[in-house]
């Protein structure tokens, strides 16, 4: 995996955890990022940016380092089926 993409994930999990949430990177390719958001320990799940909000984020954050990166998919367990379009 990308040491980019490795650090800008770094940096929005630290965001990510001052609500007790965690980002996680699953798998990244030169076109693709998967990740996972982790709830497990925070006491607000819903406190946590929304996903749709932390998509953007990730999508521009890797806009800027990585442009090749076309795909960004995030899994979140406040979703119904803990994905969705992304």
């Amino acid at each position: 995996m990308s040491i980019v993409v490795e650090e800008v994930v770094r940096e929005l999990d630290a965001i990510v955890a001052a609500d007790g949430g965690r980002l996680l990177l699953r798998s990244a390719t030169p076109e693709r990022v998967e990740l996972a958001l982790d709830l497990t320990d925070s006491s607000c799940a819903e406190c946590v940016l929304s996903r749709s909000m932390l998509v953007d984020i990730v999508r521009r954050k890797l806009a800027a380092v990585a442009p090749d990166i076309r795909e960004v998919e995030l899994h979140d367990p406040r979703e119904v089926d803990g994905s969705g379009p992304g």
